[in-house]
């Protein structure tokens, strides 16, 4: 039996990179939409797949400690564009988050560790446990798409349940396999890069 949580609200936005969904937070006027405009530019020009998924208000669910993402209804498939206003692109009705970006503000990065491990900081979403990367404000958002890749490929190399929640073997503690992705053989991988 499913065990589902309330859905929430929350303010951000979400990417779908491949079948993994990354969510962006940080105060108004951050960035998160430009950073989510460069994740799809950057996965999309590395010949993977990228897609927003949800602009300022997404709706988080959480089915047996999952975390899936869908667009607000009233906003799905807009975006805010800096100096053009709102505009309507292509989007995903949902994905199941992998990860979550949230952007620092310039100062308070001092905590920030200098090269974060994909299980190092796990932040709660809805009640589901995520991998998190804190990310600075001042970095640009070519260059925060191409740290927030490199994260979520660590994250996806844990394991398909994540650090914070991945089954792990009793013996060594190492992440088991992902049948899903042994079955499907070296083709694809779950990022959406053929490799």
């Amino acid at each position: 039996m499913a065990v589902m949580a309330k859905p929430a609200q929350v303010h951000g936005s979400v990417v779908a990179i491949g079948e993994y969904g990354v969510l962006i937070r940080g105060a108004a006027g951050a960035g998160k939409s430009r950073l989510a405009q460069a994740l799809i530019a950057e996965a999309t020009g590395l010949g993977g797949f990228g897609r927003l998924v949800g602009d300022d208000r997404v709706v988080i669910s959480v089915t047996n400690g999952r975390a899936l993402a869908r667009p607000h209804p009233v906003i799905a498939g807009l975006i805010e564009e800096r100096g053009a206003g709102i505009l309507a692109i292509a989007y995903e009705p949902a994905v199941r988050l992998a990860c979550i970006v949230d952007i620092i503000a310039a100062g308070a990065h001092a905590t920030l560790p200098r090269l974060p491990d994909a299980g190092s900081e796990v932040a709660q979403i809805a009640g589901a446990p995520l991998a998190r990367l804190g990310l600075r404000a001042d970095v640009t958002p070519d260059e925060g798409a191409r740290r927030v890749l490199a994260f979520l490929h660590r994250v996806i190399e844990i394991g398909p349940h994540f650090a914070c929640q991945s089954p792990r073997d009793e013996q060594n503690g190492a992440p088991l396999p992902d049948p899903a992705a042994a079955a499907e053989g070296t083709a694809r991988t779950t990022d959406g890069f053929t490799r």
